[in-house]
């Protein structure tokens, strides 16, 4: 038997990698089933707002209407209406992007929470690029659907952690 062309391998590699919703950290085998279910919604969100045109949209789908979101250096923000103005203060900047990765998910029937890690990027007014890297804890609530959505949301920057910035 022949080994598979080297271009066949890294076409199924990058598909797995891509359909994969469960943490580098855990096979969906060792996951109850809320837990598999949280990562494909958290999945199916990730998937979705690197696709649109109009992300900013995609995101608010998975937010419930009284959700809460903690983000560093303002007021918490209740409700989807000021929620979706916390995001899209960053959306309005400059070659706005972000990327988040779950890393661990714990689930009951109707709680739910993801741990992660995400980096963001923009453009400044001086043309240089500013990169972001920092965690976040996002609180999913069961709904009568049997839908996954986001209750609460808190994140922030890893900081500094160069030899000049401890």
């Amino acid at each position: 038997m022949r080994p598979p062309h080297p271009v066949a391998l890294l076409f199924a590699l990058l598909a797995q990698s891509l359909l994969s919703s469960a943490p580098a950290c855990a096979q969906e085998a060792d996951l109850t089933p809320q837990q598999v279910a949280v990562l494909r919604a958290d999945s199916a969100m990730r998937h979705a707002y690197a696709r649109s045109d109009k992300p900013l949209d995609v995101l608010m789908e998975y937010f419930v209407d009284d959700a809460h979101v903690l983000a560093p250096g303002v007021q918490l923000a209740s409700g989807k209406q000021e929620v979706r103005a916390i995001f899209a203060g960053l959306h309005a900047l400059p070659d706005f992007s972000l990327i988040w990765t779950p890393s661990s998910v714990e689930a009951d029937k109707q709680l739910a929470y993801t741990i992660g890690t995400y980096h963001l990027e923009f453009g400044g007014q001086d043309g240089q690029r500013t990169e972001v890297d920092g965690k976040y804890l996002t609180v999913w609530r069961k709904q009568r659907d049997g839908s996954w959505r986001i209750a609460a949301d808190t994140f922030n920057e890893n900081g500094d952690t160069s030899a000049e910035g401890r």
